[in-house]
């Protein structure tokens, strides 16, 4: 399937209809191979889930998103580790609360990825690495457990990038671990 070749389908359908559509997806998605208009693709890592529920004129809209690229697409895009924006740019400083959140997000797709059995794709451990190594550089996060963050961020892409999951889920624990103690010295 071509990046510019896009499939989309709409349908009214009772909940319980709705429902049955969502379990033959789960089931594609088990066995690592999704099917669609007749063409089949091969999932071998992670996808990326996005939710949204907002109302609309009439009632709700929710939203269900998963966007795949094939493992090695997703490592020849991985993306370049995150700059300080430069003030002669007009561009703002990171700030301690965005460099947070946006660890978040990727460290809670980590978890779920290998809580259902599966390695993470090292794009994603990337990222969470060089979030990591950007908190850093910030005057709040001084003091070791940050340091020791960003250590298991990177014995986690190790990992990741070995194939192996019982370490990445050892490093994860551990990140998870570090992160409330990381919070609670910021309260």
């Amino acid at each position: 399937m071509s990046d510019e070749e896009q499939h989309k389908n709409k349908a009214a359908l009772s909940p319980q209809e709705a429902a049955g559509l969502l379990r033959r997806l789960a089931e594609q998605l088990e066995k690592g191979v999704l099917l669609l208009d007749g063409q089949q693709v091969r999932m071998d890592h992670a996808l990326v889930l996005e939710q949204a529920l907002k109302a609309e004129e009439g009632g709700l809209s929710y939203r269900l998103k998963l966007k795949y690229k094939s493992a090695a697409e997703a490592a020849s895009q991985a993306p370049a580790p995150p700059e300080a924006p430069s003030p002669a740019a007009g561009g703002q400083a990171p700030s301690f609360k965005g460099l947070k959140k946006a660890l978040s997000g990727p460290f809670k797709q980590i978890q779920a990825t290998l809580a259902q059995g599966g390695l993470p794709a090292a794009s994603l451990a990337r990222g969470l690495l060089a979030t990591c190594q950007e908190l850093l550089t910030l005057p709040q996060a001084g003091g070791q457990g940050f340091q020791e963050l960003a250590q298991q961020a990177r014995l986690l892409l190790e990992a990741v990038e070995q194939g192996d999951a019982a370490q990445a889920g050892q490093a994860t624990q551990a990140m998870g671990r570090l992160k409330s103690v990381c919070h609670a010295a910021r309260k």
